[in-house]
């Protein structure tokens, strides 16, 4: 019965919180999907059904004397709150994919309605804004908002060449020069016979000059916009010159304890790791990159090693890495020294050599 109040106490708190999202964007004027109404409405029902089942269980459990809850009674009570306990684990869950909807539905919205060609989002590495940035791609294309949506990683060190060929490839576009400004001119025609086209540029590190690459649209093509992001907001802003800042900030801690919790299996039931628990996740700093880096590799590990790698964590510090999370940096350290045999490290730092996303062929 204790954990059904707790779990009750959690599904308030769940719907406060959307409910907070909900009003933030309905002042800005966006309009909320059904599905987030229809879950409040239910959430409204469940918790009414329960407050009720809470406020009627003693006199329901007791015996004539009205002392101690005979067996069947207590029987009942216990699996009538284990169901309720599990239904609104369900709603919670359900309610953190709602926040993170509401939240890209505000973000969103004034993405789609800015004058501006240069929208430009902020967010810190290890947040997730590749799934964030598909996702925008994903809802401009159904909603018919851009004829084409092009998404091109940059990363730390990149080449003009394949940030041409991997846009060419998208528009069906075959470059066959090998001068770079004579692609660019390429890429720069083809792009504008495009009246309505995205083209997102994730993850950029420094100055990138969007003309040497060939994008560069025209005063006409007030329908195309340029999407970029970043983990620095001078980069954008200041090498940049983006027009328009959306932030996407960090896990709030129930999340980040929900995410840990739900990667790391049966291990978090025991007792003696909750503690540990909430500490590594402190260090994590909410990341989700270094949440789901350091769950993965604690997984099914005794409690040694978790105290162990929670010392790691406060230890280790990037030296000379530029724009290193200090908590991304320590997250992926653990998870390298967890690995099992020095086969499999030399296989990570092989594979590290790579550019990001890259796709690495094995041949025999």
């Amino acid at each position: 019965m204790e954990k059904l109040r707790t779990q009750v106490q959690n599904l308030e708190d769940a719907k406060d919180k959307l409910q907070h999202s909900i009003d933030e964007a309905t002042r800005n004027g966006e309009e909320i999907e059904a599905g987030v109404l229809n879950w409040m409405g239910r959430v409204d029902g469940i918790l009414e059904q329960i407050h009720k089942f809470l406020g009627d269980h003693n006199d329901q459990a007791n015996t004539r004397c009205g002392q101690f809850p005979d067996l069947a009674s207590r029987n009942w009570l216990s699996k009538k709150a284990k169901k309720l306990a599990l239904e609104i684990g369900s709603k919670i869950q359900t309610a953190g994919g709602f926040h993170k909807n509401v939240h890209l539905q505000q973000n969103y919205g004034g993405f789609k309605e800015s004058k501006f060609r240069h929208d430009w989002g902020v967010w810190m590495g290890g947040v997730g804004k590749t799934m964030i940035c598909k996702e925008v791609a994903k809802k401009a294309k159904e909603q018919m908002l851009f004829s084409k949506a092009i998404m091109v990683t940059i990363s730390q060190n990149p080449k003009l060449e394949n940030i041409q060929q991997e846009i060419a490839e998208r528009l069906g576009l075959k470059l066959k020069e090998k001068c770079i400004p004579v692609r660019a001119d390429r890429l720069t025609y083809r792009l504008r016979q495009e009246k309505k086209i995205l083209v997102i540029l994730d993850d950029i590190w420094e100055k990138l000059e969007l003309h040497d690459i060939g994008i560069s649209f025209g005063d006409d093509s007030k329908g195309c916009k340029i999407l970029l992001t970043s983990r620095s907001q001078d980069v954008l802003h200041n090498d940049m010159g983006a027009e328009k800042n959306f932030f996407v900030g960090l896990l709030p801690m129930r999340e980040a304890t929900n995410l840990f919790n739900t990667i790391g299996g049966d291990t978090i039931k025991n007792r003696s790791f909750q503690t540990l628990a909430t500490e590594i996740i402190k260090e994590c700093a909410c990341l989700p990159i270094a949440i789901a880096t350091v769950a993965n590799a604690l997984r099914s590990k005794s409690c040694p090693v978790w105290n162990n790698a929670l010392q790691e964590l406060r230890m280790a510090s990037p030296t000379n890495i530029k724009g290193m999370h200090e908590k991304v940096y320590s997250s992926i350290k653990l998870s390298y020294n967890c690995l099992r045999s020095e086969e499999a490290k030399s296989l990570l730092l092989l594979c590290g050599l790579f550019h990001e996303d890259a796709n690495i062929v094995s041949t025999c």
